[in-house]
């Protein structure tokens, strides 16, 4: 009992000293020359969060991107909106923010549901744009992209006809954001 104890308490450190660890990863788009540099965060977890804002903020502004995508796993519960507003400030500076919901956020608003209010109004407040079966359109150097968020596939209400219609035909590419790649498959 006692080994597996510690054989139990060795994984939780080696996770946490990873869970502090960030890793950032690079994908080169070549289609039609568009030179535009995403940043995607995913799975925040603000309750679990172990990378200091600081760190974020770094590694963001270090690889220089022209707009940040956050696909999902914000909060789960209301008091996490708080945390979420403080650090997506100090990790976006002026970098534009495009968002979708996963299915942790989803369950904190059926749970609770004045905090998707909540969080509505805060993402208004902070200037981000969130993306619920929507689309928009990012603009850099006379180039375009569709930026089309589909809703959670598990909690949430996907529908990617919504979201397809809302894209703009003259685009240069479509981004499809989801935090459950499911959709796809759908």
């Amino acid at each position: 009992m006692y080994n597996a104890l510690l054989v139990f308490l060795f994984f939780i450190l080696i996770m946490a000293l990873q869970a502090r660890h960030l890793k950032c990863e690079f994908v080169k788009i070549s289609q039609k020359n568009l030179n535009i540099r995403i940043a995607l965060i995913s799975d925040i977890h603000m309750r679990f969060l172990m990378v200091p804002s600081d760190d974020a903020a770094k590694a963001i502004s270090k690889n220089n991107p022209d707009l940040i995508i956050i696909a999902g796993d914000i909060i789960d519960k209301e008091k996490h909106i708080y945390a979420f507003t403080r650090w997506i400030k100090k990790v976006s500076g002026n970098i534009p923010v495009y968002l979708v919901l996963g299915n942790h956020d989803h369950s904190c608003f059926k749970k609770n549901p004045k905090s998707k209010d909540i969080f509505m109004l805060n993402i208004k407040n902070l200037g981000l744009k969130l993306l619920i079966n929507d689309s928009t359109i990012f603009r850099k150097n006379g180039k375009s992209v569709n930026l089309i968020g589909i809703d959670d596939y598990r909690q949430g209400k996907t529908n990617k006809g919504l979201a397809l219609s809302k894209k703009d035909p003259s685009a240069d590419m479509n981004i499809a954001i989801s935090h459950n790649p499911e959709f796809a498959l759908s």
